[in-house]
């Protein structure tokens, strides 16, 4: 569970070519909620909206994953939608 999220920017090259596109993202969570590693799952169109969508999510912060009682380390996937009227987070 996100506690804050930054939202990408927008590509200015796609928005000016009225493209959109998605970005699935694998996260490593560290245990006090920071992501220590994002890597590029997939993206539609390739390449063209992973920095933007890698950048954003470095600075998110997450409830940590505790078992029994202690924060750990845990992945996650989050895909990111650029749409030109809205960019979604699922």
């Amino acid at each position: 569970m996100a506690l804050s999220r930054s939202v990408p920017v927008y590509p200015r090259q796609a928005r000016q070519a009225k493209i959109e596109g998605q970005v699935t993202l694998e996260l490593l969570i560290r245990p006090d909620g920071s992501v220590a590693s994002v890597r590029v799952l997939s993206s539609r169109p390739p390449r063209l909206f992973d920095s933007a969508a890698v950048d954003a999510v470095k600075n998110w912060k997450f409830q940590p994953r505790t078992v029994d009682g202690v924060a750990v380390e845990q992945h996650a996937q989050q895909t990111i939608r650029f749409g030109l009227k809205q960019i979604s987070i699922q």
